[in-house]
């Protein structure tokens, strides 16, 4: 009956390209022809049924409701990251409106669209562009009244690229970059072989959904800078010619150092997944190196995915540092014997997917949503009619007790026909479920295992999912108003933009509750109820502001579908707030670098609840060789933070060098650290290298 159901659903989603149009017309505003090209990228590029159905083609239920009219995720997200970042540009009112000006910003989105690796770069350049044709037509100097800002900026880049070029040079959100990390140090002998054979098989499945594949191979305590390569077949030769283990000492290793060089660099994309080979634990991961490394994989929505294939201590315990990090970005830590390595293909892809969070605990606890049963903690997770597919990932801490016990079970409350795919492998069990019933499934763990956390996830580009932004509700500075890095104790509204909103009850309400990361606060406490934007069917934000808490949190969203049935949905990273605020305000030249030139960064640091002085420093990564970087100001590299609540300045001067890559990015890394409570923020400033 279920499968009946969705059928004719989906027959009747199949409508007339006149209300099609009118669709598209009415979510995307300013974008809509962005859109319909995206949308028309998608039907011509989707991978032959033969392929591994991963990202954006596994979504068996609602796939055909592409061809209905409704929009997939990936569309609406670059839409929405495109207007949010013109309004933005907008709202600081720095941008000058002359004819000189225009012609800058449309010559330097040409340039990032035609040389740029980096998505993310280019989206955030070209939307200036828009922003500043958006100020022509306010000065009634557009070419014509009819058509959008971005409409116009196509047709004159037109001249110069085709529109297919424009669409694949900004859509952070299709293929990925795939990094690969190898300990190849003398202990990894053993592994080593059978870690290139996984390899080689995981990167032919997912060649379609691959941008780029970067590698790298680290030591102790010596390692090789990252290289990237275009095809699965160069990036092989390279591996196998590369991993030879013999690259220094055997436990334990610098892990750290070589993720933090391979997020810096500068040919990954924005959403790519990382995968880090080692039989050791790490000895650089400090608490400032593994901070820094949760917020790189925030900001650039990295996933972080280790593959331990040994221990350094007789306790066989995993690094811990090993597991915050893959918890922070969405990853896993995989726990295996060398020998069963090569049979990880599917586990590797599985990994490769993205998907919106249905339920996510670090440590499951009792609480409203979860309940004993005789030997088994219960934890509820909710299906609606939008999920396509459900994947409910369980991991443990010690491979033993899942052995001694019968493992995990996943069964829906009301019985229903259903078809389950159960795996172990190592310390996890990955279930999924192709079409999962409409209501609760329980996931079942026996009380006996005390150590484990899981994930649940809708797979699919049709589900209900969202992103998140904050309003800063006591600053004056437009440029620092709206953030994605809200500091503790600060006062905020959120503005939260939702995919798929045509799915929502209709008049029901729609709730945000920042939950802890132990799930243990979910339904606890004050609830915001979420207040749909007039201008923007598909914007929502808090009717009442709210504190910002000292602890880590993941925001989550709840309510109703048109069905009825209760939607649940977790952001994909937990936030980590601190009492020091440190921002970008300003970044000249459009945040470009011209090679032989240099570029003016201005930042500030604010403590909500109390005085510190600052030491202050940036640097540039190993990569960005000739790159130098000084602070103008204060020359004594201190801020006296002597005011609460009160932003602070430094400025900050980056010079290229002569025979800098014109097309390259590059990252400058800057620190505040505070004297008294050592607290240590960061922030990274993005620039692209010109002419």
């Amino acid at each position: 009956k279920q499968w009946y159901q969705r059928r004719v659903a989906i027959t009747a989603g199949r409508i007339t390209i006149a209300t099609l149009l009118l669709i598209l017309h009415t979510q995307a505003g300013r974008f809509e022809s962005l859109q319909i090209s995206m949308k028309n990228k998608i039907s011509k590029s989707k991978s032959s049924q033969d392929q591994p159905q991963v990202g954006r083609a596994a979504d068996p239920c609602r796939g055909e409701l592409a061809r209905g009219g409704v929009v997939p995720n990936s569309i609406i997200r670059l839409i929405a990251t495109l207007e949010d970042a013109t309004e933005e540009h907008l709202r600081s009112k720095l941008l000058t409106y002359t004819p000189e000006n225009v012609e800058k910003l449309k010559a330097l989105c040409l340039q990032s669209l035609k040389t740029s690796r980096d998505k993310k770069s280019s989206v955030r350049i070209c939307s200036e562009a828009v922003a500043m044709y958006q100020l022509r037509q306010q000065e009634g100097r557009g070419r014509s009244s009819e058509i959008s800002a971005w409409d116009e900026l196509v047709q004159e880049l037109g001249e110069s690229i085709s529109e297919d070029e424009i669409i694949n040079g900004l859509d952070m959100y299709s293929d990925v970059s795939l990094g690969i990390i190898i300990d190849n140090t003398g202990s990894m002998s053993d592994d080593i072989k059978e870690v290139v054979k996984l390899i080689e098989t995981f990167m032919d499945a997912a060649s379609e959904n691959v941008y780029n594949y970067i590698v790298m191979m680290y030591g102790d305590p010596a390692f090789v800078q990252p290289v990237s390569f275009d095809t699965a077949e160069e990036a092989m030769k390279y591996i196998n010619s590369t991993a030879i283990a013999a690259m220094g000492g055997d436990c334990p290793e610098m892990t750290c150092s070589a993720l933090e060089e391979m997020t810096i660099f500068s040919d990954i994309t924005f959403y790519s997944p990382i995968f880090l080979f080692t039989d050791a634990s790490s000895k650089d991961c400090s608490e400032e190196l593994s901070s820094m490394l949760a917020d790189i994989g925030y900001d650039n929505a990295h996933v972080f995915n280790f593959v331990v294939t040994g221990y350094c201590d007789a306790e066989k315990k995993v690094d811990g540092n090993y597991t915050s990090l893959a918890q922070d970005t969405e990853g896993n830590v995989f726990l295996v014997d060398g020998g069963d390595i090569h049979k990880m293909r599917d586990v590797i892809l599985h990994g490769m997917r993205s998907g919106s969070i249905l339920r996510h605990a670090e440590q499951p606890v009792l609480n409203a949503r979860s309940m004993t049963l005789m030997d088994e903690l219960r934890v509820e997770i909710h299906v609606d009619e939008t999920i396509g597919r459900l994947d409910v990932d369980v991991i443990f801490d010690n491979r033993e007790d899942l052995e001694r016990s019968t493992g995990p079970t996943l069964i829906p409350k009301f019985r229903c026909e259903h078809e389950l795919e159960r795996q172990q492998f190592g310390n996890t069990v990955y279930f999924s479920v192709d079409c999962p019933c409409i209501g609760v499934w329980n996931l079942g763990v026996p009380k006996s295992i005390t150590g484990w956390h899981f994930k649940a996830k809708s797979r699919g580009e049709f589900s209900i999912d969202f992103d998140i932004t904050f309003e800063r509700i006591d600053t004056k500075v437009q440029s620092t108003k709206f953030t994605q890095h809200p500091c503790a104790e600060e006062k905020v509204r959120a503005w939260v933009t939702v995919y798929q909103h045509e799915s929502l009850r209709e008049g029901s309400k729609n709730a945000l509750q920042l939950t802890d990361a132990t799930d243990n606060k979910m339904y606890q406490g004050n609830v915001s109820w979420l207040k749909q934007d007039d201008g923007n069917p598909g914007r929502f934000y808090s009717e009442d502001s709210f504190t910002i808490p000292n602890s880590d949190f993941i925001p989550t969203i709840f309510g109703k579908t048109k069905n009825g049935a209760k939607f649940i949905r977790y952001q994909r990273r937990k936030m980590k707030p601190s009492s020091t605020c440190l921002k970008i305000a300003h970044v000249s030249d459009h945040s470009t670098i011209r090679r032989g030139g240099h570029t003016i960064a201005i930042m500030n640091v604010q403590n909500m609840h109390r005085t510190d002085k600052y030491d202050v420093y940036c640097k540039t990564p190993r990569s960005a060789k000739g790159f130098t970087v000084s602070i103008l100001s204060p020359r004594s590299l201190v801020l006296d933070v002597t005011r609460i609540k009160i932003e602070y300045y430094f400025y900050i001067k980056i010079l290229a060098p002569l025979n800098a890559e014109p097309g390259a990015n590059v990252q400058v890394f800057c620190y505040a650290i505070a004297r008294n409570s050592n607290e240590k923020v960061y922030r990274s400033i993005d620039l692209f290298v010109t002419q």
